[in-house]
């Protein structure tokens, strides 16, 4: 019996105990039976618990319902030649300095292409990233190498008040991956190694 047919039969008053039962066989045949991926199993649940706590107006558990633990996946890991090769297939100068100092500070692409020239305090040696991960900000170090690589572009490109632009960052990087890597460049990006 699916649940749609135990609310159908139910419409009045459904007994939360039964429906309970019935939602933890339900997920045990979507993950055992029909394999399916954590987020297809995820989104189903989030649609049942919204169906009995905003339409029933009852009190839901996950107590004994089988929840699909997420994935942890090894972060993948370039080594310095690899890198080398990578930055080496730039040859416009905002997407080296781009590229270079996402690897230098440790940023994350999006991080990168919402700096501004504000942002890059040479003084004080750090680069402040703002709405970062979690909308906080933060501050990272500015290593004194990148300097020259970063005043260069800025006398290039004065009257751009954001630093790099994101779309065509990410797909100059995609295609250099591509060509640094075929093998490992995957639509998700390179294949971690352990």
């Amino acid at each position: 019996m699916s649940l749609n047919s135990h609310y159908a039969a139910n419409r009045y008053s459904p007994s939360l105990a039964s429906t309970l039962s019935e939602i933890r066989r339900y997920f045990v045949y979507l993950k055992c039976e029909r394999k399916l991926a954590r987020q297809t199993v995820t989104i189903a649940l989030c649609g049942i618990k919204f169906f009995i706590e905003t339409t029933l107006k009852r009190d839901f558990s996950l107590t004994g319902v089988p929840v699909p633990k997420r994935r942890k996946h090894l972060p993948v890991i370039l080594s310095r030649h690899e890198v080398l090769v990578i930055l080496g297939k730039f040859r416009a100068l905002r997407f080296r300095a781009c590229l270079k100092l996402i690897y230098a500070c440790g940023l994350r692409l999006g991080e990168a292409c919402r700096l501004a020239p504000t942002d890059i305090d040479s003084a004080r040696g750090v680069v402040i990233i703002r709405n970062a991960k979690g909308g906080t900000d933060r501050q990272v170090p500015l290593p004194p190498a990148m300097l020259p690589l970063l005043r260069e572009f800025w006398k290039k490109a004065p009257q751009q008040e954001m630093a790099f632009s994101g779309a065509e960052l990410r797909a100059s990087l995609w295609l250099a991956l591509r060509a640094a890597h075929p093998s490992q460049c995957h639509s998700e990006g390179f294949q971690a190694r352990t």
